[in-house]
């Protein structure tokens, strides 16, 4: 018998199920956030330009301080939900092992160190998992401090320019600006929830990658034949 694994089928059952789940998630974020923030950073350049240039100077050093999050977003949270949801299924196959196996624990005598390897990876999963949730909050603060500071950026801009004797209106520029600021502030914190999206994707992409090599690596199943010889039955393969 050649030693080789098998296919975790009820796993791959559940992972299919997902995949589209995921990928339609992935597909609403960027219609409902990546789409309507480009056309407000475009309408916003268009609107400040027209106003005076140092509106537009201020909204161009805000978009960049905001994409540079949106990196640091990139570059942190997807690192961190990866490894977090793979250490959840590794949890989950740690269980599934553990009650399937449970009588044969039981006469081997080793339960309890089965069900405290179980309880450590359990501390680990609450670990990582906690520590996205701080830096996912850590984010969410950063982007709070860039709203309010863009709005009194703008303000400060504007009082400035009515001194320097410039008939600009603040009006409409505090209306632009907080309809702005508010769809930024929402972009920001719903494109965390996009990384973790796109860290669940390609979990399930590496699963079916591997599944695959797995399924190729696998040994053909032998077949027995049956060979008529001399009114005799000669079997081969077995």
């Amino acid at each position: 018998r050649r030693n080789f694994k098998e296919l975790e089928t009820g796993d791959m059952i559940v992972k299919v199920m997902q995949l589209p789940y995921t990928a339609r998630r992935i597909v609403n974020q960027v219609r409902n956030s990546v789409l309507p923030l480009i056309l407000i950073v475009l309408v916003g350049v268009g609107f400040y330009a027209r106003i005076h240039w140092i509106f537009a100077g201020v909204f161009a050093a805000f978009i960049a301080i905001v994409a540079l999050l949106f990196l640091a977003i990139s570059l942190v949270m997807y690192k961190v939900y990866l490894r977090s949801s793979e250490q959840l299924d590794r949890l989950h196959d740690d269980i599934e092992d553990f009650a399937s196996n449970l009588f044969t624990l039981y006469i081997t005598d080793t339960v309890k160190y089965e069900q405290n390897r179980v309880e450590a990876a359990t501390d680990r999963v609450r670990v990582l998992w906690t520590g996205a949730q701080l830096r996912a909050v850590a984010f969410g603060g950063a982007a709070t401090l860039l709203k309010y500071g863009f709005v009194i950026a703008m303000i400060v801009a504007g009082i400035q320019l009515r001194r320097g004797g410039s008939l600009v209106s603040l009006v409409p520029v505090l209306f632009i600006t907080l309809t702005l600021d508010s769809v930024l502030y929402n972009a920001i914190l719903q494109y965390d929830d996009t990384v973790c999206y796109i860290a669940d994707l390609h979990k399930l992409e590496t699963f079916f990658d591997k599944t695959q090599a797995q399924a190729v690596a696998a040994p053909p199943v032998e077949r027995e034949e049956k060979i008529a010889r001399n009114g005799t039955v000669a079997y081969t393969g077995v």
